[in-house]
């Protein structure tokens, strides 16, 4: 199969570059391993998944052993199968001095395994990688999004029509749908939560009981754009209150779905605390929703919601493919006021209304003027990200954001 070039690349190497052990996170399928055995061509570096119950009961069993056999530069796949190794791979990196010796990945995110990762402060790297945004499924340069109009227009982005950016959402972005290599999306789906269920959430959490989390999943994805309500996901999905709180949980570690949470400083007396949720990856959300195609999707209730999904996680893509943290909000309090996204950037806050309409109106951003900072921020450019053809402005500080452009 071709190779998907990925927007984390150039972040990665540098990264690698400077601690002599990197750790590419992330959910599964989204082209981890893909994209470094690519990075290693050419290369002396060797390669090992802990996948393979040999190699796995080594590292386990003996580190010093493993990595005598597997010497760096490595590759170590799928390393939250055994966290030990991370003390053998600081002992080494103490006697080399090298940067870049040792590249991992894992499919949970580094606070699962900040337990055994301490010792290696100052010596690891962390990258985070998603599924494919738009702009590495088109080809176009990734920049961190901001709505700023000279970067906006400098991209040269084809422009959209509402039914292709639904497609867009219906598609989703895990490489191997993307690029053809997986033909039947119901079985890829159907698989990848089995994967989970039978590997990382009986890693994590023993006993699970997999057909009612995989019944609670699709209750989930019912709730996308939603403030958290965990008596209610409890109740639709026939579990207790504390269950539905666990693995709500459980979800979000393994990056399956994530928590938008609400923006909050001492001059706002009145906001909400509670946070909204998404899923990274569009299309899986879809699947457990069983709308076959996206007119179906385009048009239903929740289509607004699932829009609203796929521009958030796009924003937060944009960001960490440039190796950086996003810090994404949102703004609610309780007299109803609502900006559903806020971008901060050097101490500036970036407001923005997402719709699905195609004529977006300036009553939109009317909550905008809720919003108060300390006295270190300010509050930049806003506006609206929605379906219009071209990018446009309601004033000179409110732009009309096409999605494509994200």
């Amino acid at each position: 199969m071709t190779y998907l070039h990925r927007a984390l690349e150039d972040a990665f190497m540098e990264a690698q570059s400077e601690a002599p052990a990197t750790l590419l996170s992330g959910p599964r399928q989204v082209g981890k391993t893909t994209m470094l055995e690519h990075l290693m061509e050419g290369t002396d570096r060797k390669f090992v998944s802990l996948d393979y119950a040999s190699n796995l009961d080594m590292a386990r069993k003996d580190p010093d052993g493993f990595f005598q056999i597997f010497s760096p530069p490595v590759l170590v796949d799928e390393v939250q199968y055994a966290p030990g190794l991370f003390r053998q791979i600081k002992i080494i990196a103490d006697k080399t001095h090298r940067n870049g010796d040792f590249w991992l990945t894992g499919c949970q995110p580094y606070a699962l395994m900040r337990g055994k990762t301490e010792s290696l402060a100052g010596r690891l790297s962390l990258l985070n990688m998603m599924p494919m945004s738009h702009s590495e499924i088109c080809g176009y340069e990734n920049t961190a999004f901001v709505p700023e109009a000279a970067a906006l227009m400098s991209r040269h982005c084809t422009p959209m029509t509402m039914p292709e950016t639904f497609q867009m959402i219906f598609d989703g972005g895990m490489p191997k749908l993307v690029s053809g290599e997986a033909k039947n999306r119901k079985k890829f789906y159907d698989d990848y939560i089995q994967a989970y269920i039978e590997k990382d959430l009986n890693y994590l959490s023993l006993g699970i009981d997999g057909l009612g989390f995989s019944n609670f999943i699709h209750v989930v994805a019912a709730h996308v754009g939603q403030l958290v309500n965990v008596s209610n996901l409890a109740k639709e999905a026939e579990v207790s209150r504390e269950t539905a709180n666990r693995w709500l949980e459980l979800l979000e570690q393994l990056n399956i779905i994530f928590l938008l949470r609400p923006y909050s400083n001492s001059l706002l007396k009145r906001t909400i605390g509670t946070p909204k949720l998404y899923f990274h990856d569009t299309a899986l959300a879809i699947q457990l929703m069983g709308w076959e195609n996206p007119a179906v999707l385009q048009n239903c209730a929740l289509s607004g919601a699932y829009f609203e999904n796929y521009v958030i996680s796009e924003v937060y893509k944009s960001w960490i493919n440039t190796g950086s943290k996003p810090k994404l909000n949102f703004y609610r309090d309780k007299d109803g006021n609502e900006i559903d996204l806020i971008i901060e950037e050097n101490a500036c806050l970036h407001p923005l209304e997402i719709k699905k309409t195609a004529t977006p109106s300036s009553d939109m951003i009317s909550a905008f003027k809720c919003l108060k900072v300390p006295e270190a921020f300010t509050i930049g450019k806003g506006g609206v990200i929605c379906n219009a053809s071209e990018l446009s402005a309601f004033d000179a500080n409110n732009l009309i954001i096409p999605a494509y452009m994200i």
